[in-house]
């Protein structure tokens, strides 16, 4: 988490610890934590990530009388993170992509896996609602795949976004789409049926789509 404040800012740490501790309430384990190293990994932390904070706010002060210099903290903990979350950074030199476009986006970095994404996220629903069929694990498992994807995405749906805002989610998304073609592999008979009904309905037709659309743009393409 310290790498991922210095690389991301503050979502390096919104993310991991909202995942972590919404899917720890939600399987009423919170009292793991305490068994958790919490002063010495906070140690180690800031060992990390407090040494170019503090120094790039000390040799980046605020500017007397400057509206727009007010220095790194206001720059980069309001303006960087909390401002462009509602969309009123300064300066607003960026557009933002619709939240339509930005799920459709989502889905197509998955390509073509993607064709897959809504039966292995009604399967994981179902293990969740209790599916006598899955496993404690199994159970655990969607949860927290669902959590880490979720999360993520909801976040941006609620801020400004870019369509490569959606990356962090994708491995969690392509674990459950995983997940599912692993169970269809292994004969089980449901996944096996839902594998199918994807491929037909799903991958197939997007396949010959596109296949159409870009052999006609080589075809039509100037030499």
């Amino acid at each position: 988490m310290a790498l991922n404040a210095l690389t991301k800012g503050l979502i390096g740490l919104v993310f991991p610890l909202g995942v972590v501790t919404t899917y720890l309430a939600m399987t009423r384990q919170l009292r793991l934590v305490r068994r958790l190293y919490l002063y010495s990994s906070t140690i180690v932390f800031l060992a990390i990530a407090a040494p170019w904070h503090l120094l790039v706010a000390l040799r980046n002060p605020a500017v007397s009388g400057s509206v727009v210099a007010r220095g790194w903290f206001w720059f980069y903990i309001v303006n960087e993170h909390f401002m462009r979350f509602f969309g009123k950074r300064i300066p607003h030199d960026y557009g933002q992509v619709p939240l339509l476009l930005f799920l459709v986006l989502a889905a197509l970095w998955l390509a073509p896996w993607a064709s897959f994404l809504p039966t292995a996220a009604s399967w994981s629903l179902q293990a969740l609602r209790g599916d006598s069929s899955a496993s404690v694990e199994a159970r655990h498992t969607a949860l927290i795949l669902l959590l880490w994807a979720g999360i993520v995405l909801a976040f941006f749906c609620l801020s400004s976004r870019q369509e490569y805002y959606s990356l962090p989610a994708l491995p969690a998304l392509a674990l459950l789409v995983g997940g599912l073609l692993v169970r269809a592999e292994e004969s089980n008979p449901a996944a096996e049926r839902h594998v199918l009904a994807a491929s037909r309905l799903l991958l197939l037709p997007l396949s010959l789509l596109i296949a159409a659309v870009t052999g006609y743009f080589a075809i039509t393409a100037p030499a």
